[in-house]
């Protein structure tokens, strides 16, 4: 995470000294630690969640964000195969930065093969670093890919990307421009299965033939498929998975016994793998993928659930020698309930994690309970004492009753370092309870616009700011503010306040300090307070007022980002 997203670990719920944690690189596992205090609960700050769909949705969400634009994010959820209705699963974008959403169709005109696939089985998305924008999509026969490089308005794709002939679960993690790295299993449920991984350079037209990554061996033939990473250069590659010795399909997920989690890695590019052992766990560990992510350093981070005889934690371990060797498993947070773990790199020593859980600890898919969406951030993990903060993204529950438990969730961070994430979660409408898509994102102390406003008379006035807070209370940035017809300029020079609050619908921010004030060919400083807007039915606004001068409104042109 970048330095504004470190800010957020400040004051954490659970600051965890793991003095110990990272004792064993390079050799055995570390000893199991525990948390060494609490704190006051967390500055962080979470915008209110925001319905995707309310009926085209499942338990598989997954979520990607564009590199180059960001106000285009990219959604899916399987929709059930095959689909001779929509056929293809569930897409949704934006193209607000998540304020809302819309049913996105991702299959070309006629000649695109994909129309006669009737997908609807697992799905993915992502982007690659040009921005292009990549759909994968399980039909009866194999694996769909799709691209689209403007911005999801017209698409092209493939509906024979494997080369295997049963493919479940795929992954996609973009490359370079026209790079996209595929990921898959065969079906994963109930039988011994393999996982593979195949790459295409030309923007998802051709695949080289699928790699083996591993197969059924001693440690068990049943296996879930985690997700996998990428290095920038695209020569090391890990994926997460879990081993059991039974049979899912005969056996219920708190029944398939003990299960060990590894990573599978390769560092010539995909041509051949290695897998090492992250941790044997007494009990299952596939709630329901374990999830991995490779920070800015080059470092690994592993989540997985697997339960106790008194909770159901969540579990951290952490790589510093590309998969070698495995910190002991960590519990995030005990005397709880979690499922369906996602994990994203931030700088190097660095991760966001969420998942989908319960604050009563031993809370299954068939107690009445309340259930949450869980966050938190791993910090230091590179240096030998990581820090950890951890929360609830609702002060309210997301749902409460008897719910279906989603296969995972998906967290990213964007260049700012905030949390997004795409989450899968029961939602009542009227008497029926269905699955249903949302989005939440982290609010950070920081502020952007430019624009037109009201000015002091009828004229209009122009306005510009970027200011933002640190981890350490600091205040910096810009602001500037022009009404031409009142021959006024101001200029901020050092700023004393700076908040943001929620408000329905929207984000409201003050800023206070000290400015120049130019009228008239007469310069002052007067102490000033400014004010934003930004959504909400009224829409964006910007206003500023000091001693002299009041001027601003909602905006004519331009836009206000806050958080």
């Amino acid at each position: 995470m970048t330095a504004r997203a470190r800010r957020r670990l400040a004051a954490p719920t659970l600051v965890v000294l793991l003095t110990s944690l990272l004792a064993a690189l390079g050799g055995a596992p570390a000893p199991a630690v525990g948390w060494a205090g609490s704190a006051d609960p967390p500055s962080t700050m979470w915008g209110d969640t925001v319905l995707v769909s309310p009926n085209r949705a499942h338990r598989e969400t997954s979520l990607a964000l564009s590199p180059t634009d960001p106000n285009l994010l990219f959604i899916c959820d399987p929709s059930g195969v095959p689909n001779t209705t929509y056929n293809q699963s569930y897409f949704h974008r934006s193209t607000n930065g998540g304020k809302n959403w819309a049913y996105l169709d991702v299959e070309g005109p006629n000649t695109d093969p994909r129309n006669y696939a009737y997908e609807g089985g697992d799905c993915d998305v992502a982007f690659d670093a040009g921005g292009t924008m990549y759909s994968a999509d399980t039909w009866l026969g194999s694996l769909s890919v799709g691209h689209s490089t403007d911005g999801g308005n017209t698409w092209t794709g493939t509906s024979l990307a494997a080369t295997s002939p049963i493919v479940d679960r795929p992954w996609l993690v973009g490359g370079p421009a026209g790079t996209i790295h595929v990921s898959y299993q065969d079906l994963q449920c109930c039988m011994p299965s393999a996982m593979w991984y195949t790459r295409s350079t030309d923007y998802g037209q051709t695949f080289l033939p699928a790699v083996p990554i591993t197969a059924a061996g001693p440690e068990g033939a049943y296996t879930w498929e985690g997700n996998f990473a990428v290095s920038p250069n695209g020569q090391d590659l890990y994926l997460v998975y879990t081993r059991r010795m039974t049979n899912n399909l005969t056996n219920g997920l708190d029944q398939s016994g003990p299960e060990s989690v590894w990573v599978a890695a390769s560092h010539n590019a995909g041509l051949t793998w290695e897998s090492k052992l992250v941790a044997r766990m007494p009990n299952p560990a596939s709630y329901l993928y374990p999830s991995i992510a490779m920070d800015k350093g080059g470092f690994l981070h592993v989540v997985f659930a697997s339960r106790t005889d008194e909770d159901r934690p969540i579990w951290y371990a952490f790589s510093k020698d590309q998969a070698n060797t495995w910190t002991a498993p960590l519990a995030i947070r005990r005397g709880e309930s979690g499922y369906s773990p996602w994990v994203a790199g931030g700088d190097a020593g660095e991760a966001a994690i969420t998942w989908y859980g319960s604050q009563v600890p031993m809370a299954s898919m068939s107690d009445s309970v309340p259930w949450h969406f869980f966050w938190a951030k791993v910090s230091g993990a590179d240096a030998g004492m990581p820090t950890l903060s951890s929360g609830t993204t609702t002060t309210t529950p997301m749902f409460t009753g008897v719910s279906g438990i989603p296969e995972f969730e998906m967290i990213q961070l964007d260049s700012e370092g905030r949390m997004h994430i795409g989450m899968s979660a029961y939602r009542r409408q009227g008497v029926t309870t269905t699955w249903a898509i949302w989005y939440q994102r982290e609010i950070l102390p920081l502020v952007k616009g430019s624009g037109s406003v009201p000015g002091e008379g009828l004229g209009a006035s122009s306005f510009a700011l970027d200011v933002e807070q640190d981890e350490a209370g600091a205040i910096a940035g810009s602001l500037s503010f022009a009404d031409p017809d009142a021959g006024v300029t101001i200029e901020a020079l050092s700023f004393d306040g700076f908040s943001i609050q929620k408000v329905t619908g929207a984000l409201t921010c003050t800023i206070t300090g000290q400015a120049e004030v130019t009228r008239d060919g007469l310069t002052g400083t007067e102490p000033f307070m400014a004010s934003c807007r930004d959504g909400g039915t009224s829409g964006d606004s910007f206003s500023f007022s000091s001693a002299s001068y009041t001027g601003g409104g909602a905006l004519t042109g331009g836009d206000v980002a806050a958080g």
